[in-house]
This record gives C-alpha cells, sequence and structure tokens, in this order.
C-alpha cells in the first residue's frame, strides 16, 4: 500500500472510531483559519479525489464512505457545481430520514439529507421544494440538534418557491412557548427579517412582541424589541411603554424606555417619571436623563421632586445632578442654532408660568431679541443674530443679578441657567462676534447755536473702512482715517438750534457704539445756577455728571473741576447728580445765584463675628443698575464714598453671600454678622465624640474642620447651608438654617451585629466587616455580638465564620440590630443499600478544605452560615465531592458505592 493510500485510510478510521471528537456540529467542519473551499480541495486530495476533476466528484458523491461524501457535499456546495444537484436530489431519497447525531460521521440519514439540502440552498437549485417541505416535517421532532437547519430551510422555502408552508412551519417556533423551549432560540430572529414589510408583517410582529413577552430565558426578549422597531411596527411606541412599565425584567424595561429615546418619542420621558415610582436600581440616571432632556418641566420636575423629599434615599444625588444643570443643558453637537432658537422662544411662557421670569412685558422685550436674532439666520447674517442673542444673554443676566427687583423684571436661578447657557450654546454655533466700535472722545464736544459748519473728528477704536458716524441717527458722510479715528461734516442745517444731539458710530459689520451727546448751546446768559459735588470731607469730585429737568432730563455743562453750569429760564428745577453709577436727586430746586451742593456720605460696611469683633476678609459689593464692586474688608471695614440714598449691599465671607438694604444717608455704616455655626457629633448616648470631619456646601464642598471633643466650629454668614459629617468612612448630610439655631447636630446609632445559631442562640466567634468606600473592620462578636457606633445610613455587613462569609444590607437608620443566623448542616452518608456509613469524613472547601467530622450512625453536623459549598465524603480510597446552597437545603447526602 502506497503512502498516499495509507494516509486516507488512517484518516477515515480516525473519522469512523472517533466520530463526535473531530467536528463539534453537524454543520461545521473543524475550525478553519483560512478560505473554505481551499480547504476543502486540499481534504479531497488527501482522500484520494482530484477537485479539478469534475466527473469524478460527480461520481464519488455516490460513495460509501461516509466521510468522503461529507466532504463532497461540502465542496460542491462552496464551488458551487450546479451539475451535482440531480444527483442530490436521488441521493436525498436514497437515505431515511432519522435522527441526526450532530458527529462527523454521517452515517444516519438526517447527516445527508440536511447537507444535502444545505447544499442545494447555497446553489440556489430549482426543483426541490418537495424536498424542503419533507426535510422540514422530519427536522421538526429533532429541533434540539438541528434548529439551525430547520429555520434556514423554512427561510428559504418561503423565499425561493414563495410556499407559506415555510413560513407557517417556522413561525410557530416563535409562537408556541412549548416549542421555544425545545427550540432554545438560539438567536434565531434574524431568519424573520425576509418577512418584514410583507403579507405575512403583522404575524411577524406578533411573533416579535411573543418573544418579547414569553421568551423563558429572557435573553432576546431585548433584541426583539429591537427588531419591532426596525420592521417597524405601527404600535411599536405603545408597545415598548408598556413593556417599560409592566416587563418582569429590569433589562427589558431599561431596553424598552431606551428605545423609545431612540425613536425620539414623547413617552419616553413619561417612562422615566414612571421608572422613579418603582424602580429601585440605576436611580441617579433617571434624574439625569430627565435633565438631559432640556425640556424646562423635566428640570422643574425634579426640583420639586427634591423639595418636597418625595423619594428622601435619593436626595443627595439629584442635589449633584441639580447642581450640574447647565451640565445637563449641553445640547448635541449636531443640533442647530436654529432648533436651539426655537427652543429658547418656547421656552419663555414656561418659565413666565413657573414664576422664573419677569411680567409678561419682560417675556415680550426678551421675545423681540429671539425674533431678531431669528430673521438674521434666516437671512444668513449669523453675525447680526449672535449680536441679538448676546443682548439677550446680558439682558437675563443683569435682572439675574439684580436683587432689587424694582421694574417687575426678574429672573430666578432656575430661569437664568436654562435662558443664560441655552443662548452660549447658540454664540458658540455662532461666528465670532467682530469688537463693536468704541467712541472714546469727540472734537468738538460743543458749538454755540448758528455757528459755521466745522468737521468732527471721533476718537476711539475698533473703526473700520467703511464705518459711518451718525449724528442723531442720521448718518452723515465719514472719513476713515484710521482704525482710532473718523471725520465727518457737520453742516450748519444741523446747528441751527439748542439741542444734545448723539454722535454714534456703524461699522459695516452691523456692530454699533456707545453714543457721546454733542452739546448746541446758547450764548452765555447771566441767569443760571452752580452746581457742586463734593465728598464727605469737603474735597471737590470731578467724576460725577449732572443732569437737570426742563421739559426732559438734560445734562449740565461739566466744567471738569467739581462743578456744573446750567443755563435756563426756569425759577426751580429738578437736579440729579450721578457719581459712582449711584444717584440723588433734588426736587424744586431755586434758581440763584448761591451754588447747590451734592455731598457724598463715607459708608462704611463692616464684617463682625458672633462676638461683635471685626473680621477680615469679606468682599463687598453694592447695587447700582448692576452689582458694583465696593472693596474688601481691612480691620473688618471696608469704605467707599457714595451719594446718600438706599442701595442693597452684598458681603461675600466664607465662599457665601448675604445681601442688605440700607439708607447710607440716614445710617452709613453697614453690618454684617457672622454667626458661630457649631456641628456637634454624637455617639446614641448623646455623648460627643470624636473624630468627624466636617463639609459644608456653598458654590462647592468647602472644609469647616475636625471635631475636638465632639464639635468643630466656624465664623459663617446667617445662611441656609448643607452639613456633611464624615465619620468611620461614612458621611451623612443635613440642611440647616444657622440664622435660626447655629447648632448642627449629628448622631451615631450604636449598631449591634449579631451571630446566632439555628436554634437563636448568640454564638462566638464571628469576625464583622461593614462597607464604605472599602471593607473595614467592624470587630468580633462577643457574647454573640459586636458593636460599633455609626452614621445612620444604609451599609453592608460581613460576618465570617469558620471561614465562611455572608453579605447583608441593612439601613442602620431604622433597625440597628443587624443579625446573621447560622444553619445546622447534617451530612448524611448512605451506602448503595442506603444503609447509614459510619467513620466517612466530612469536610466543606471554604479557601481551603475544613474538617466537619467523622459520621456516627452515617450522620455528622456543623453550625456554617447559609452559603452555597462544596462538600465531601470520603471513606477509605473511595471519595465524593458535591456541591449545595444551605439557605435552600441544610441536608447534604451522599450514596457511596
Amino acid at each position: 500500500m502506497n503512502n498516499k493510500l495509507k494516509k486516507i485510510f488512517i484518516i477515515s478510521a480516525i473519522a469512523m472510531l472517533y466520530s463526535g471528537l473531530l467536528f463539534s456540529q453537524t454543520i461545521k467542519p473543524r475550525p478553519r483559519s483560512s478560505d473554505l473551499l481551499y480547504e476543502y480541495r486540499l481534504d479531497l486530495r488527501e482522500l484520494g479525489i482530484d477537485p479539478d476533476n469534475k466527473q469524478q466528484v460527480l461520481d464519488s458523491l455516490n460513495s460509501s464512505n461516509d466521510y468522503l461524501r461529507y466532504h463532497l457535499y461540502n465542496y460542491c456546495k462552496e464551488a458551487k457545481i450546479v451539475e451535482a444537484l440531480p444527483i442530490l436530489k436521488s441521493l436525498f431519497y436514497k437515505y431515511p430520514s432519522t435522527q441526526s447525531t450532530g458527529s462527523c460521521n454521517p452515517s444516519r440519514g438526517t447527516e445527508d439529507r440536511v447537507q444535502i439540502l444545505d447544499a442545494v440552498l447555497a446553489m440556489d437549485g430549482d426543483g426541490f421544494q418537495q424536498e424542503f417541505r419533507l426535510e422540514l416535517d422530519s427536522l421538526n421532532n429533532y429541533l434540539e440538534k438541528d434548529a439551525h437547519y430547520y429555520i434556514r430551510f423554512a427561510s428559504y422555502l418561503m423565499k425561493k418557491y414563495q410556499d407559506d408552508y415555510g413560513f407557517n412551519t417556522m413561525i410557530k417556533f416563535y409562537t408556541i412557548k412549548e416549542n421555544r423551549i425545545k427550540f432554545k432560540f438560539e438567536a434565531q430572529l434574524q431568519f424573520l427579517r425576509p418577512f418584514y414589510n410583507s403579507s405575512h408583517n403583522a404575524e411577524v410582529i406578533e411573533a416579535l412582541r411573543f418573544v418579547c413577552r414569553e421568551d423563558p430565558g429572557r435573553a432576546f426578549s431585548g433584541q426583539a424589541l429591537d427588531e419591532l422597531k426596525g420592521i417597524p411596527d405601527p404600535q411599536f411606541e405603545s408597545f415598548a411603554y408598556e413593556l417599560s412599565k409592566t416587563d418582569t425584567s429590569s433589562s427589558i424595561r431599561s431596553s424598552a424606555r431606551w428605545l423609545l429615546n431612540e425613536i425620539g418619542s414623547p413617552l419616553y420621558l413619561t417612562s422615566l417619571i414612571d421608572a422613579l415610582k418603582f424602580e429601585t436600581e440605576g436611580r441617579r440616571w433617571y434624574y439625569a436623563w430627565l435633565l438631559d432632556s432640556r425640556q424646562v418641566w423635566a428640570y422643574k420636575y425634579v426640583l420639586d421632586l427634591y423639595k418636597n423629599n418625595t423619594f428622601p434615599a435619593d436626595r443627595s444625588f439629584v442635589e449633584i445632578e441639580l447642581n450640574q444643570y447647565p451640565f445637563h443643558l449641553s445640547p448635541p453637537s449636531n443640533i442647530k442654532s436654529k432648533m436651539l432658537l426655537d427652543s429658547l422662544t418656547n421656552s419663555l411662557p414656561q418659565l413666565l408660568n413657573y414664576n422664573w421670569i419677569g411680567n409678561q412685558n419682560f417675556v415680550s422685550e426678551l421675545n423681540e431679541y429671539l425674533a431678531n436674532a431669528q430673521n438674521k439666520l434666516n437671512t444668513g447674517d449669523s453675525i447680526n443674530c449672535a449680536r441679538q442673542i448676546r443682548i439677550f444673554q446680558q439682558l437675563v443676566d443683569q435682572e439675574y443679578r439684580d436683587s432689587l427687583n424694582n421694574n417687575g423684571k426678574f429672573v430666578t436661578v432656575e430661569g437664568w441657567k436654562f435662558l443664560y447657557y441655552n443662548a452660549q450654546y447658540i454664540l458658540d454655533r455662532s461666528p465670532q462676534i467682530p469688537p463693536d466700535p468704541i467712541i472714546i472722545n469727540i472734537a468738538p464736544a460743543n458749538i454755540i447755536a448758528n455757528s459755521n459748519p466745522f468737521t468732527l473728528t471721533v476718537t476711539g477704536k475698533n473703526f473700520l473702512s467703511g464705518s459711518t458716524v451718525y449724528w442723531n441717527n442720521q448718518p452723515k458722510a465719514t472719513t476713515f482715517i484710521s482704525d482710532t479715528i473718523l471725520q465727518c461734516g457737520i453742516l450748519a442745517g444741523d446747528i441751527t438750534a439748542v439741542d444734545s444731539p448723539f454722535v454714534t458710530v456703524k461699522n459695516p459689520d452691523g456692530g454699533e457704539s456707545n453714543g457721546i451727546r454733542f452739546y448746541i448751546k446758547l450764548q452765555p446768559q447771566v441767569t443760571g445756577c452752580v452746581v457742586k459735588l463734593i465728598n464727605s470731607s469737603v474735597v471737590k469730585l470731578t467724576s460725577g455728571a449732572l443732569q437737570y429737568y426742563e421739559g426732559n432730563w438734560k445734562d449740565a455743562v461739566n466744567n471738569n473741576d467739581g462743578t456744573f453750569t446750567i443755563t435756563t429760564s426756569q425759577k426751580t428745577l429738578s437736579l440729579r447728580m450721578t457719581y459712582e453709577y449711584g444717584t440723588q436727586t433734588k426736587s424744586n430746586v431755586p434758581v440763584t445765584s448761591d451754588t447747590v451742593v451734592f455731598q457724598t456720605v463715607n459708608a462704611q460696611i463692616q464684617l463682625q463675628n458672633s462676638n461683635g469683633a471685626l473680621i477680615d476678609t469679606g468682599t463687598v459689593q453694592y447695587y447700582a443698575g448692576a452689582w458694583r464692586n465696593f472693596g474688601t474688608t481691612t480691620n473688618g471695614i471696608a469704605a467707599k464714598e457714595l451719594l446718600p440714598n438706599t442701595y442693597s449691599f452684598r458681603m461675600t465671607y466664607a465662599y457665601a453671600s448675604k445681601d442688605k438694604q440700607q439708607d447710607i444717608g440716614n445710617n452709613s455704616t453697614v453690618v454684617f454678622q457672622t454667626v458661630n455655626a457649631s456641628v456637634q457629633l454624637q455617639n446614641s448616648q448623646g455623648s460627643l465624640i470624636d473624630q468627624g470631619t466636617v463639609q459644608y456646601y456653598s458654590g462647592a464642598w468647602r472644609n469647616f474642620g475636625t471635631t475636638i471633643n465632639g464639635v468643630a466650629t466656624k465664623e459663617l454668614l446667617p445662611n441656609n447651608y448643607s452639613f456633611r459629617m464624615i465619620y468611620a468612612f461614612a458621611s451623612k448630610d443635613k440642611q440647616q438654617d444657622i440664622g435660626t439655631n447655629s447648632t448642627v447636630v449629628f448622631q451615631t446609632v450604636n449598631t449591634a451585629v449579631q451571630l446566632q445559631n439555628s436554634q437563636g442562640s448568640l454564638m462566638d466567634q464571628g469576625t464583622v466587616q461593614y462597607y464604605s468606600g472599602a471593607w473595614r473592620s467592624f470587630g468580633t462578636t462577643s457574647g454573640g455580638a459586636a458593636n460599633k457606633e455609626l452614621l445612620p445610613n444604609n451599609y453592608s455587613f460581613r460576618m465570617t465564620h469558620e471561614y465562611i462569609s455572608l453579605d447583608k444590607s441593612q439601613d442602620i437608620s431604622t433597625n440597628n440590630t443587624v443579625s446573621f443566623s447560622t444553619v445546622l448542616c447534617t451530612v448524611r452518608v448512605k451506602n448503595s443499600q442506603n444503609q447509614p456509613v459510619d467513620n466517612a469524613q466530612a469536610s466543606y472547601y471554604s479557601g481551603a478544605w475544613r474538617q466537619i467530622g467523622n459520621t456516627v450512625n452515617g450522620e455528622v453536623t456543623k453550625e456554617l452560615l447559609p452559603v452555597n459549598l462544596t462538600f465531601r465524603v470520603k471513606l477509605g480510597t473511595v471519595q465524593q465531592d458535591k456541591a449545595q446552597n444551605l439557605s435552600t437545603n441544610n441536608v447534604v447526602e451522599f450514596s457511596l458505592p
């Protein structure tokens, strides 16, 4: 026998003797790393068949060598040898229909028949409709082994021959529970896809819904739900919403919500609200996803839950999510400015309804800027669209920071977050706004009425070629000198009457400057009055501005030496002095030769501690049109010259702020006083204990101190703060207004962890741990219990006894006694005649094999924690192992031969 024939003989012998070892499945040969066709050609050559000799291949299909025949089927399939189809048809009837062996030795009928039809399917052969029908009937009895073939053949029968027999026989494995259990599903949902949007669409939808509801292992319910979305199912939205509430699997409920989100369903947010009512896991994400929706109402819903303390256990992480609300507003990168503009416009009525924004007039004012921005955007003018949004943002920010709300306009912190940051996101998507022109000076600054025409020189910055000077909103022919100088001609007709026209500059890109008044005056008259501005030390102040009322408010002539001149025919005037952004008005002032005096007061802002001692460092602001810098306390005092008026003052100390309103004309000393906040840590008996680390929240968590003799103290402004006590690696938060009660008390509970035996008697030695960031030592049971003072939280506790550990979670604020109980583990050993076996050594495995003891009357017992353990009995050379969960059955039975 030559070497080649020997090789073929050895291969055939191995295949016959070790069937089932060379291939793990009927449909797959051994794993291959290269092209299948190439591999099959090599196999045929090893078996003495020339793959390039088509006739030899066809003749060999009738071979009695199962292994050879198997490779020939696969080679015809891969090489698409359509001449084999008539032979394959005759061979189909040659082999009877019996159960598949699932091995590499296709010695039984179904093995040949499925391989034949698998090759026909690959070659898309005609005239095999009846054969596929017959084989489906046969495979119907052996789904555990041949489910893959069954589904492939049924799908192909429908696709190839438009034969409903394939669909009708296939669909029952999705809709009949018993068939699905037998079928084990094997991720075959893709075989339904050829029937999507066909005459069987309704049946496919019902089958997928069945999988969603009835799949025994729940493994593919989520996949079926995803398939329903892709068909699409016209009732998918309501069906997914139903599953999100009623499905028994939390993962399916979660998948249903996520798919509602993917299709943009409004029910998605409703499903999140529902989830907060009954889900126990991942609750923080439901709050985060509600806020991520960027809906005003969703933010208010979460905020109301927090304020009403609806779900106390969620409070800490809801607070974190609310503090990160601007982050939640961040839109996807692909969202367009127009969509953000629409969102802003639509949100204003809601904000008004929630009382988060001022009156309807203010809403209309904001809407006007948004409408202007929309119009600019529609015409492609992105830069001036951004300018309108910037004005909108500045107005929102200004009203938010105005604590007086005297004009009916206001924006709360909730409204400010939504409007300010959404405006910023539009600006982030807009072209950079070129700097606006700024006028610093005009020359000349005034002229006598009916003078000759003249050239006006405007000095400033950010001027462009094409910039235009406007005189009382009328454009003038302008000469561009440089980016800091413009000139224009003022005609005689522009200065015929006493007036104070505004001079402004507009750039060709739409930027507009500030305005400066130009004064057209009469010849100086003898009648008039002089006004002087002095400080509290009677020193003239040159940086004030004066107006007088003569039909309207007019600017007085500033002599730039602390005095102002007014020429008028009136006998009395109302005067308004502006200094450091504040104003003072005097009414019905007689126009005489006497000098009218405005005098500032030296406003002093003091920061005192709880004992009345002056302290540093406090930062002071005052409100005059906006919050202005006042100064920082030095030796406890900050001082500034201001006109006598009522101001709002703000003291910032230790990261917190306090506002106070006062008329400094009546009392120029404004006092802010801290309170000595005392945070105590008490044990369960009310005794003060150490060491507790204390923090307080003001914009972020700030260090408060560490308890000494059970108390930590800090001077703070009298506000409502959140305090956090950290003790024994755990923390507890508490909110309190220290303005009404400056003592904040945290109290631990005396936590007792008990170890009881199966009779309820306390027992030693149990080692106890608790989890707080890591497993921490709690102690060892003495007298059956271990005790430790802990903050009242929910902890995981771990009891270790006889080398076995058991965990338990418990909220010690509601029950401070944590009990672990052992069970009386009984190891029972019998022989094959069901007689007790003595002196069998019993042990269990927990890190190593631990001894229980030798059986007496066939039994040995030991108190053990109720967990899943592996037990071993050994008698002489005979040994048996067995795993058993003691929590469900504490009797472990062995039968030795």
